[in-house]
Parts: structure tokens; sequence; C-alpha cells
């Protein structure tokens, strides 16, 4: 008697455990799901020397989200090695998938990309990718100093490492006029970015 009065309580939230069931198996699903691209395999080639010469061979693509939208048709392009080259083009024409597709974020449907003349699909994706440094149109500074920003692209990246990329960079005279001025060493200076 008191059995079948606990399952008549326990009625009004058998669809909330079966709710929890379903949602519960997609979050399982996504943390089982093993990634087509994966940058923690250890598999890939990871060559000694680079020249850095980039070619797209027919390359096609469409985002997964979006596959009715054809973005790259045929695109055909090399990149010279120490060649500059600007993409220019009206929003959605390509120009920031062309750099995702160098980083090995999504793979072209049809067509290749070389990196001297090697498929990269056969690059280690995380050697890759520290090969590759980009500023995207609308960089971010974590709330940190700017020698630790300038470290998470390189960690092993030393004082004078991190000197000469804000020289690169273009922006060395730009950070030591920023008024926060910290201390991070012997006779070191570092400057924190603004909240």
């Amino acid at each position: 008697m008191q059995g079948s009065g606990n399952l008549g309580a326990a009625a009004p939230y058998i669809e909330t455990f079966g709710v929890a069931k379903g949602a519960a198996a997609k979050v399982f699903s996504l943390i089982d799901r093993v990634p087509i691209i994966n940058t923690l395999s250890e598999e890939g080639v990871c060559p000694s020397e680079l020249k850095g010469i980039i070619t797209f061979k027919d390359v096609h693509f469409e985002y997964p989200s979006r596959s009715d939208v054809k973005v790259l048709k045929g695109f055909n392009l090399t990149i010279n090695e120490g060649e500059k080259v600007a993409f220019v083009g009206s929003s959605g024409c390509g120009k920031s998938t062309c750099v995702q597709l160098i980083q090995r974020f999504y793979d072209p449907q049809q067509g290749q990309i070389l990196l001297d003349g090697m498929d990269i699909k056969y690059l280690n994706v995380a050697w890759l990718r520290r090969q590759i440094g980009v500023v995207g149109q609308e960089p971010v500074l974590f709330q940190t100093s700017i020698a630790e920003n300038i470290k998470m692209g390189h960690e092993d990246a030393t004082r004078r490492d991190i000197i000469e990329a804000a020289g690169v960079a273009n922006a060395r005279d730009f950070i030591g006029k920023l008024p926060e001025l910290v201390n991070e060493g012997p006779n070191s200076q570092v400057v924190r970015s603004k909240e």
C-alpha cells in the first residue's frame, strides 16, 4: 500500500526524468564524439624545414551549418614564400574562410590546400597551427600583462622574444606609452592591459 502511494507521488516527475535522460544523452554524445580534425592527436607529419608556400587547388567549401551557401567554388591561389597577400571583398565572400581552412578549423569538401607541396591534411594539426600567427579583425586582450598576452601565442617565449614580437607588430612604442607599468622581475617593466 505504501509502495503504491510512493509510486503515485513520483508519477508527475516521470516526464521530467525522461527529459533529463534525453538531455544527458545529447551531452554524453558530444563528450564522446571524436573530432574529424583532432588537435590533440600525435599523428601527422611535422616537417623540419618550412618555406611557407601555400596553394589552394580547386577548393570548394560550404559551412556544415549552412550547406546551401557555397562559400568557395573552385578557388585557386598560390602564395609564394615571403609574398604578402591581401584578401579583399564583401562580407561573406570567403576571406576569413580561407584563413580558417589554412589553420584546419575546417577541411574543404573538394580540392586541396598545400603547404610547400604537401596536403595540410597530412600535417600534424598542432604543429601546423604553431607555424601560423593570426591577428583577427577585432583583437582581444586578456586581463593580464601585455607580455602574458603575447606569450599566449608561444608559451616558451623569452623576454627578448616578447619584445621582438611587439616590435614586429609595430606595438613597442604604443606599449611603452601605456600608463600602468608593473615590475615583473629584476629591471623589467611590463605593461598591464586596461580592463
